[in-house]
């Protein structure tokens, strides 16, 4: 995959690249709050597991008293479960607009470009770039900056 020459370029790559988070900016908003949601589900769902086995092990509480403690719990995990899912589906569908966005833009570029100038650069670099190099945004737009926010 080809690399920015020269610092002008990298600056202007990232540029690039910051621009696309603009127009996923709110659903990565969202993803970030429903995984922050599921996250803090945690605390309660552990701290009654914890206090379950402290009745159990350390008060000799019989099972059968631990009901009452246990019984959130399955229903806090399909919680968790249910916004994991779903800040994943989300995050999926910010990466792939963004990723459409940019394969539209290179599009736009290449046949600006035209074919005389496209005859200088190797043709298979330039169907990796297409091919390959967008979908390595995938991972970054939906898992990193989420992630960042």
């Amino acid at each position: 995959m080809n690399r920015p020459e020269s610092p002008d370029e990298a600056k202007a790559a990232a540029g690039f690249l910051r621009r696309r988070i603009v127009s996923v900016r709110r659903p990565l908003a969202w993803v970030a709050l429903l995984q922050f949601l599921q996250a803090g589900l945690m605390l309660p769902q552990y701290g009654l597991l914890a206090a379950a086995l402290d009745r159990a092990l350390f008060a000799g509480e019989r099972i059968d008293t631990l009901w009452p403690l246990l019984a959130p719990v399955p229903g806090l995990i399909l919680l968790r479960a249910g916004l994991s899912w779903l800040a994943d589906v989300l995050a999926q569908s910010a990466g792939a607009a963004v990723r459409r966005a940019v394969r539209d833009a290179l599009a736009a570029r290449i046949l600006a470009l035209g074919p005389v100038r496209l005859g200088t650069l190797a043709a298979g670099g330039l169907g990796a770039l297409l091919v390959e190099g967008i979908e390595a945004l995938d991972s970054y737009y939906s898992r990193f900056v989420p992630a960042m926010r």
